[in-house]
């Protein structure tokens, strides 16, 4: 087990990660939440994961975004709160962004419980024409990741 300091689209610090436990069928992590996981830049680009999970919020909390794509149409619910003690569902289905911490950087703290995952079944929606895209990998990120972990 070890501390990750995680970038984000940037090479900013977005997340500081423990990864407690992790196998086949379920991952658990502890997060320091440093900025909000938006990474569209003319607007919202919300995002699904390749796992459903539960995140605990255990101090401080965040603003979340959801859309769902149901028969062609965007839903949208934004402004979402989820605040010390609560627990957000998040299913793989779901396309979402955290646009707001309640609390300074750092001070955010969440355990994420990931059920199983599927490779390649993540990534992006655009809200305003319901397109999906599926997950690009960004050639920077490794070197945006030693950058932020000289120690590793």
């Amino acid at each position: 087990m070890s501390w990750w300091l995680v970038p984000d689209g940037i090479g900013r610090l977005s997340k500081t990660e423990l990864t407690l436990t992790e196998d086949r069928d379920r991952t658990v992590k502890i997060n320091f939440w440093h900025v909000p996981d938006t990474r569209g830049t003319d607007g919202p680009l919300p995002h699904s994961h390749p796992w459903p999970f539960e995140s605990q919020i255990l101090a401080g909390g965040y603003s979340e975004d959801r859309y769902l794509l149901v028969d062609g149409q965007v839903r949208a619910e934004t402004e979402r709160e989820h605040g010390q003690g609560s627990a957000n569902t998040v299913d793989r289905d779901l396309y979402h962004e955290v646009t707001e911490l309640h609390s300074p950087p750092g001070a955010t703290l969440t355990l994420m419980l990931c059920g199983r995952g599927e490779h390649g079944t993540w990534g992006h929606l655009d809200p305003e024409t319901g397109t999906l895209t599926p997950p690009q990998r960004d050639a920077l990120f490794p070197e945006r990741l030693r950058a932020l972990n000289p120690h590793r």
